[in-house]
């Protein structure tokens, strides 16, 4: 599989977060990430960590090292209550709810269950990002493309909404700078 990616990018395939768990696992003390991350802090204004759905201790230290957590949730109950749960992982571990930022993907239209829930917006995923990722065909090709929505099929509705996601991350880290 081809992956494009551009030269000013550092990217490390999602198998690197399964090592580099078990690493955490035998690692005791602080938060071995933040460590791992301060020498990038020189040459790097933005690391993007994409990590796998789990509460595990990778989990614990990416949520205590980062500004923003960008969280797409399904719209089902079912992904509903696991976004219920993060909340309240990261309440009782002290590392800071306001940073969690979800938004709805994979959201099939068709479906009335997944229509009522976005309907629902911020009474259902508090401080969202206010879009809906559509479940699409062509954000499944991504990974198997290995390209960005926006090389793959930049006119899609998708690629609008990742647009605007892209936007609101702007936004937040932009707002968090000034402050």
């Amino acid at each position: 599989m081809m992956m494009f990616t551009p030269d000013w990018i550092l990217f490390l395939p999602t198998r690197a977060s399964e090592i580099f768990d078990i690493k955490l696992e035998q690692e005791s003390g602080g938060n071995v990430l933040r460590d791992m991350l301060a020498p990038l802090s020189e040459e790097t204004s933005l690391v993007i960590l994409d990590c796998p759905p789990t509460l595990s201790r990778l989990t614990e230290q990416v949520l205590d090292v980062a500004d923003r957590v960008y969280v797409p949730v399904v719209p089902t109950w079912l992904a509903v209550n696991s976004w219920k749960q993060l909340q309240l992982f990261v309440k009782d571990k002290k590392l800071g709810p306001r940073k969690l930022r979800p938004f709805f993907s994979m959201v099939d239209r068709r479906k009335n269950l997944h229509k009522e829930i976005v309907e629902q917006g911020r009474d259902v995923l508090a401080n969202n990002l206010g879009v809906a990722v559509p479940y699409a065909s062509v954000v499944e090709r991504m990974g198997e493309e290995g390209l960005p929505l926006e090389r793959l099929a930049p006119g899609s509705p998708a690629a609008e909404v990742y647009r605007q996601i892209w936007a609101g991350i702007r936004q937040d880290l932009w707002k968090r700078r000034r402050v």
